[in-house]
């Protein structure tokens, strides 16, 4: 398959730059400038290997100068960022630049502005004035090259223009010093169709010297003709002319036929009074009609644009008629007697064609504004010539004006696919992450089951003591089915394992790789956590009454997340001790916290002293201690010190702090936490999804109190602040409401919330 996508980029890639070497050339008149139909800025140019503008012209001196100072230097535009640019000139250089392909040429001279060519073109002076200043307004005005449209070298032209018959070589002349000065320059002529204008020039001395020779045959017929006739005909009787015969002419007078490019009309021309004969073909006729850019100082041309021509036709008894002999196409109205030689489609096509055939340098189009709106001449032009292009082109115009459901299918389309991929990511993603943790359940299951046995010996100790002074008995101690909870707790994750899956842990360690910290909030008896078990060590001479009051003293401990918290708890443990006179905490200042401090009692072991961080816990007591007491307290003071040492453990578990950062962060825009398979889903405002963390939320809830996150249900933690109210579906059956979800609320949550918020259920209940 690799193979055959590779062949096929080869191909496409050799068709493209075979066709490349016809050029897509057309023109644009400064005076359609004046036109609001069609401003240059909207021209098709991606279209276009070149756009020749037209026309400037040579001073009487050989001074090159815009045809029209208005429109070529003065007309001002208004950019997309605001900026203005003065005339057309300066308009194309802008829109070439958004055109890496385009060339740009400046054609001089055409039907009005050719009287001074043969005067400067024999003068050496002159001549050389006028090279000077080509190169010069060229290179000022962003231009490619230049094409010399003199009509015509010889005569032949428009009255009053001046001819020689050394026109031809003088002509030579100023191609070869023009090339000479700036050889990179692009340099064209115009070749008429007549054979006298043919003749009057030296193609085979002239053709090394230029790029392209384009024959003018745009005009077989106008106003000027007595009959009507077909505008641009490739083919005619014998003795007549027509695009092949001129095209043999020039072949015959030495201009290789590679450098040679047809000039074909994109307009068409209109003639009034025509006769029905031969569908008003070769008939006299009545004149012309007012064309596309006729006034009264121009008079009738009757040349007019393709979408003129067009509306022209609409409703008026039209019909197309195709001339097989010349390859052209033809209108005729009947009623209106009214004929239009024009072209169209197919007889563009003909002429492709034609210049296949022929090894033709390609076919041009006079002039681009006048081509249909949908530039349907031009489009069948670049297919000919760069298809590839030409569909990359029709694509990039469908999508332009593309019907606004295309937009939304291709919107369907596009979020289905990224959904598809995002879902599949996600699934991977959370396999991946499900695994994870269960590697790491099993490894926390071992650490449990290596912990068990001391475990249970302590919950057996615990049910062999029996409380015996004061200070543990007025201790509130839990039941032992609670001390049991919490050892059935530790051991849960046994539950829907079986022994085998034990000695999966070994074997996917390598798979995995790192594992992460477990996120249970109690480390105490993690399989991950350096610290010891706060009552690994206790000292076998504590009676069991007072291993009791440690182990509730080390269970409130664990409970806490600072300091502070603990010593509170501790002083509250001492409170009512029998023994102890005094206890309480003093903040150290830096100094004081840097010296050290010994836990041990000072003679006459009456008092005690501790350093916890930045506190020292002084107890006072009412008498001198026994062994056996002062081993005690000191044991007190050591849990204190396991647990804050487990916290710090705790604290160093990355994807712990990660997710509760990720509450904590958020803890102005929270709405709920909810419980979904395994994982916590974070609901928030800032979040278009919901957050999965690995935390259940009984862990949760021991990081943040009531005011931030209310349990309300066994699924569910709420913010209270989000609450917008409660609804009753049935009897003792309530919901609350958080923006557009609806939170169930557990029976056994309902006293304390309307304890706690009263006015959830006075704004639901009637008065």
């Amino acid at each position: 398959m690799r193979k055959f996508l590779c062949l096929l980029a080869l191909v496409l890639l050799s068709a493209g730059s075979a066709q490349a070497k016809s050029p897509v050339i057309a023109y644009y008149p400064f005076w359609v400038s004046y036109s609001q139909t069609k401003a240059m800025a909207d021209l098709p140019l991606s279209r276009l290997d070149q756009l020749t503008y037209a026309f400037a012209h040579f001073a009487p001196d050989g001074q090159l100068l815009a045809g029209d100072v208005f429109a070529d230097l003065n007309k001002t535009y208004t950019q997309p960022d605001g900026s203005m640019l003065r005339g057309n000139y300066a308009l194309l250089k802008s829109l070439k630049a958004q055109h890496p392909q385009l060339k740009t040429v400046l054609a001089v001279g055409g039907w009005n502005y050719s009287a001074d060519f043969s005067t400067i073109f024999a003068d050496p002076a002159l001549r050389l004035q006028a090279v000077q200043s080509t190169v010069l307004f060229l290179q000022q005005h962003g231009f490619d090259g230049i094409e010399i449209d003199w009509r015509y070298p010889g005569g032949h032209g428009r009255e009053g223009n001046a001819a020689s018959v050394k026109d031809g070589a003088n002509l030579l002349r100023f191609v070869t010093e023009l090339r000479a000065a700036k050889p990179e320059l692009i340099i064209g002529v115009t070749a008429g169709v007549l054979n006298e204008q043919i003749s009057a020039v030296p193609w085979t001395e002239l053709a090394p010297k230029i790029d392209y020779a384009m024959l003018l045959a745009t005009d077989f017929v106008g106003a000027w003709s007595k009959a009507t006739g077909h505008k641009s005909p490739l083919y005619s009787d014998q003795g007549q002319l027509s695009i092949d015969s001129a095209v043999n002419t020039l072949e015959r007078n030495g201009l290789p036929l590679a450098k040679l490019a047809l000039l074909i009309p994109t307009q068409g021309v209109s003639f009034n009074g025509v006769a029905s004969e031969q569908n008003g073909l070769g008939q006299i006729h009545h004149g012309v009609s007012m064309g596309s850019w006729d006034n009264e100082q121009t008079g009738a041309t009757g040349i007019f644009g393709q979408d003129e021509i067009a509306a022209l036709q609409l409703g008026n008894g039209f019909a197309q008629h195709w001339d097989e002999a010349a390859q052209a196409s033809t209108y005729y109205s009947p009623s209106l007697q009214q004929f239009i030689s024009v072209e169209t489609p197919r007889a563009l096509a003909s002429k492709l064609n034609y210049a296949r055939a022929r090894h033709l340098l390609g076919v041009a189009l006079w002039e681009i504004t006048s081509d249909a709106s949908a530039q349907s001449l031009l489009r069948q032009t670049e297919i000919a010539a760069n298809p590839l292009r030409a569909y990359q082109n029709d694509l990039r115009l469908w999508w332009r004006y593309h019907p606004v459901w295309v937009e939304l299918l291709a919107g369907v389309v596009v979020g289905l696919s990224v959904l598809a991929l995002v879902s599949w990511g996600l699934i991977r993603h959370r396999r991946r992450q499900q695994q994870e943790i269960e590697l790491s359940q099993l490894r926390c299951i071992k650490g449990i089951i290596d912990d068990l046995p001391s475990q249970l010996g302590q919950l057996r100790q615990l049910s062999l003591a029996a409380p015996a002074s004061n200070a543990v008995q007025q201790w509130p101690l839990p039941q032992w089915a609670e001390v049991a909870d919490r050892i059935a707790w530790q051991i849960e994750p046994l539950q829907p394992q079986t022994a085998a899956t034990t000695a999966r842990i070994a074997a996917s360690n390598d798979e995995v790789g790192v594992l992460p910290q477990s996120t249970q909030p109690l480390p105490v008896h993690g399989a991950e956590s350096s610290t010891p078990s706060p009552l690994s060590n206790l000292p076998a001479q504590l009676g069991g009454q007072r291993i009791a009051a440690l182990s509730m003293l080390t269970q409130r401990l664990s409970e806490q997340r600072s300091l502070e918290k603990m010593l509170e708890v501790t002083l509250g443990f001492l409170a009512d001790d029998p023994l102890i006179r005094q206890a309480e905490v003093q903040q150290l200042d830096d100094d004081e916290a840097a010296s050290p401090v010994s836990a041990e009692p000072i003679a006459p072991a009456s008092q005690l002293h501790a350093v916890l961080d930045d506190y020292q816990l002084n107890l006072q007591f009412k008498g001198a201690l026994s062994e056996d007491d002062q081993l005690y307290y000191r044991s007190v003071i050591e849990q204190v010190r396991i647990v804050r040492r487990s916290l710090y453990e705790l604290g160093k578990q990355p994807q712990l702090l990660s997710e509760l950062y990720e509450i904590a962060s958020r803890r102005d825009k929270l709405l709920f936490i909810r419980a979904d398979k395994g994982y916590s889903a974070i609901f928030a405002q800032d979040l278009v999804a919901p957050s999965y963390i690995t935390l259940r939320l009984r862990a949760i809830r021991l990081y943040f109190d009531e005011g931030v996150l209310l349990q309300v249900h066994r699924s569910y933690l709420v913010n209270p602040k989000k609450v917008q109210g409660i609804k009753k579906r049935a009897r003792d059956t309530w919901e609350l409401q958080i923006g557009s979800e609806m939170i169930p609320v557990s029976r056994q949550y309902l006293s304390r919330l309307r304890q706690v918020y009263p006015q959830w259920f006075s704004a639901a209940e009637p008065a």
